[in-house]
């Protein structure tokens, strides 16, 4: 079956409370049920309250995957919609070890790439009052990913993402997950990882650092 976007939600910035403390956030979403702009910057209608470490042309749109909230459901022992998890797109079809960056996909009017793998922070765990969420999220690699948007244009809810190229050296959402968060010492993993075509810039130097520290040990 094709991959598509089951789901598409946007959200505007405003107090959420966490563990520590009261903070901005556009993390709680709403569905949208009919087409909208999807542009360099994201999807109008949605905000980043920190852009700093969200937002920009190469975090444009947060992807995860729909199939693991039958997973997150269990384990939290409660219901999980769409957008649970702060996402742009709920996906079907497409996961994390099939994901490669650089890889491009047409969906709806628009051509977007993927960037990156998604980052979970302390703004999931508070959204869900559990403080050990972002760290589950790394040791399951159940971490969705970003798109950038290479060509502007109108995407709806249920649109198809269609393949449209591959890098030359593939590396998948997985595997840089895995080299980021646990095989860390693994020099020419992380070499292969740093060098992937169409990888995010800050996270190309994350991984460029923990090998040089790996060398050093």
């Amino acid at each position: 079956m094709s991959a598509r976007v089951a789901s598409i939600q946007v959200g505007r910035s405003r107090p959420m409370r966490t563990h520590a403390k009261v903070v901005d956030s556009a993390f709680r979403k709403t569905p949208v049920d009919g087409s909208l702009a999807l542009c360099a910057l994201g999807l109008d209608g949605d905000e980043q309250a920190d852009q700093r470490y969200h937002g920009g042309p190469d975090k444009a749109v947060c992807a995860y995957p729909g199939e693991h909230y039958r997973y997150w459901g269990e384990r939290l022992e409660r219901d999980m919609p769409p957008a649970s998890f702060g996402e742009n797109f709920t996906t079907a079809g497409l996961l994390e070890d099939e994901v490669e960056v650089g890889a491009t996909y047409s969906v709806g009017a628009a051509v977007v790439q993927v960037s990156q793998p998604r980052a979970p922070c302390f703004k999931l765990a508070g959204r869900h009052d559990v403080k050990q969420l972002a760290l589950w999220v790394k040791q399951t690699g159940r971490t969705g990913f970003y798109f950038r948007v290479l060509e502007e244009g109108r995407v709806a809810p249920g649109d198809t993402l269609t393949p449209l190229s591959r890098p030359a050296v593939c590396i998948t959402i997985a595997e840089l997950n895995r080299v980021t968060y646990e095989d860390r010492r693994d020099v020419d993993r992380l070499a292969r990882a740093a060098a992937a075509e169409g990888l995010e810039e800050g996270w190309r130097r994350q991984l460029e650092r923990l090998r040089e520290r790996a060398l050093a040990s």
